[in-house]
């Protein structure tokens, strides 16, 4: 029986790995232009001068390498950068390989990462969440709250690498500051150890800014980089099924998802960029209480990190397609660690449906013969339908809500959804914030709708 489940995971293993061998050579998505221009820019330019923010220092040098490497080895720059794909993505595998001490366990991480279509389709049309993807999989893999400081500053260096990428990181790391003010209060030690994680970050951060200070860039530059990530694509969503997606379907249903703005009045005085913000950071201040002062043997920082990295593109406007790559990790990396009840596999089933459905839906497979396949044009042919997607926007909100009743149940170690104070009134206060925004959106219909859309100038301009 052990030989013969060892050599099952060995022919999946196989069969996820030939299938992106043969990816590698297709083209993506349209974004891969605006890497092969970052990286280009840096490498021919230098760092200081081509940066332009929207993503990080550290992504800028990694699209550099690739442009050196297609350079001077010959060679496509969307080859290079697969390739690189390619190498972070069989890290994140052997990361949760590592994770899963157990065959069983191994089989979900086969099925549930290596060979699911959600992560397939993202490799295929080439997004680069699989290298921060690897960089904040390590640090949770290094980590232990009870761990000594030189073991906090040793899984501090992947997680600062993965803060000086991508704004999701950016999640990551405020989660574990509201982690850490609750640490304080009560568990010294644990707050130590958490807060050596950050000393990494710290110093990479203030040697870049050092970098561009003296490079003509000035000191603040890479801070207000930061600041400004969530005005960059000034839209409700930008193709991402959340919590604003239906709103999106009901005032336009004949404009462009990503169409309508966020930076318009929900509430008098409060857009829905700022309702959005506000929601994120309470949902997370909130798991980060009820996780630190309930839940039986330890806060759990691959639980809660794994929440904010479901929150933050569920919730907050602006959020691309594939945002949610993150958050599904780490429902995998839960399942490789034995942490993911029956109700986790449920909902990372149904996350991954509509996912996977939504990016094939609006991209096929990138711009390649993969997307002629009679399979995809019928995906994006049924996407094309706002029924459709009004219908994909409540399924995906729904589960959502169920999500965050599942994480807060187990953060507050209750056997049922919402039997404890501590797991309901976090749900109860989600759901009607969902029905006030509701309800506010349809009262003003009329005068919504007749506000001025984005178009491509208005995302070009913001994000020079």
């Amino acid at each position: 029986m052990i030989a013969r489940r060892a050599g099952a995971l060995a022919w999946l293993l196989l069969l996820g790995l030939l299938i992106r061998a043969l990816l590698v050579g297709y083209d993506g998505m349209e974004d891969i232009g605006v890497y092969r221009e970052w990286g280009t820019s840096t490498h021919e330019h230098g760092l200081a001068r081509a940066f332009q923010g929207i993503y990080f220092p550290v992504q800028y040098l990694l699209f550099a390498l690739v442009a050196a490497l297609s350079a001077k080895l010959g060679g496509t720059f969307v080859l290079w950068l697969k390739l690189l794909h390619l190498a972070f993505d069989c890290g994140v595998m052997a990361v949760l390989w590592r994770a899963a001490a157990e065959p069983r366990k191994r089989m979900y991480v086969c099925l549930m990462y290596w060979l699911n279509p959600w992560f397939l389709a993202l490799f295929a049309l080439g997004y680069c969440d699989f290298q921060i993807g690897f960089f904040v999989l390590t640090f949770l893999y290094l980590f232990r709250e009870d761990g000594s400081v030189k073991r906090s500053l040793l899984a501090g260096v992947p997680l600062a690498i993965a803060f000086l990428m991508k704004p999701q990181a950016m999640g990551v790391v405020l989660m574990m500051a509201f982690i850490g003010v609750f640490l304080v209060a009560t568990r010294r030690k644990a707050a130590v150890a958490l807060t050596a994680t950050m000393v990494p970050a710290v110093l990479l951060f203030a040697a870049f800014s050092l970098w561009f200070a003296t490079h003509g860039r000035g000191a603040t530059s890479l801070a207000r980089t930061y600041l400004h990530t969530s005005s960059v694509m000034p839209s409700l969503t930008a193709n991402m099924l959340n919590i604003w997606h239906p709103i999106c379907t009901f005032l336009a249903p004949d404009g462009p998802i990503w169409g309508m703005r966020d930076d318009v009045a929900l509430w008098p005085g409060i857009s829905f960029r700022r309702a959005a913000l506000v929601a994120t950071l309470v949902l997370q201040f909130a798991y980060a209480g009820v996780a630190v002062l309930r839940r039986p043997g330890g806060y759990a920082l691959a639980s809660a990190i794994t929440f904010a990295a479901l929150v933050v593109p569920l919730v907050m406007s602006g959020a691309h397609e594939n945002h949610l790559y993150l958050g599904t990790l780490g429902l995998v990396l839960l399942a490789a660690s034995g942490s993911l009840p029956r109700l986790g596999f449920v909902l990372f089933a149904l996350v991954s449906l509509l996912a996977t459905t939504n990016l094939v839906g609006h991209y096929g497979l990138g711009r390649n013969p993969l997307s002629d396949h009679a399979l995809i044009h019928a995906i994006e042919q049924l996407w094309s339908h706002v029924a459709v997607l009004a219908v994909a926007a409540a399924a995906m909100v729904v589960t959502f809500v169920l999500a965050v009743a599942h994480f807060f149940r187990d953060a507050a170690g209750d056997e049922r959804l919402c039997s404890s104070r501590w797991s309901r009134v976090p749900v109860l206060a989600l759901v009607a914030f969902l029905v006030a925004v509701y309800s506010t959106v349809f009262i003003r219909r009329e005068s919504l709708r007749a506000l001025p859309r984005l178009g491509a100038l208005t995302i070009e301009r913001n994000q020079a």
